[in-house]
């Protein structure tokens, strides 16, 4: 998936669950250019809430995965499939000129 680097574009991450609710996952954000990682909780996901959307609008290009997922049944910290987000820059202005026929 791809957005531009306008403070305004975002994409929405799609989680999908199996096994009963409420659920709580981890998810690792990677910048793909420092190489940097955070993670971010998400507790109480009601199974109303099956699939998940989660909005993102990072400025860099960003590598997503859920690092763990757990219900009132278990935990599980095997690692998802990751996702990327390319963000492109906005273009540069250039100035635009008329031709006359």
């Amino acid at each position: 998936t791809e957005i531009c680097n306008d403070g305004v574009s975002i994409a929405q991450l799609e989680i999908k669950f199996s096994g009963p609710g409420p659920w709580t996952i981890v998810l690792q954000k990677r910048d793909m250019i420092s190489g940097n990682t955070s993670t971010e909780v998400y507790s109480g996901i009601p199974e109303s809430d099956n699939p998940k959307f989660l909005p993102v609008s990072p400025n860099v290009t960003t590598e997503y995965t859920v690092i763990e997922i757990s219900n009132a049944n278990s935990t599980n910290t095997v690692p998802s499939n990751s996702v990327t987000l390319t963000v492109h820059p906005l273009p540069e202005k250039t100035p635009i000129y008329l031709k006359k026929p």
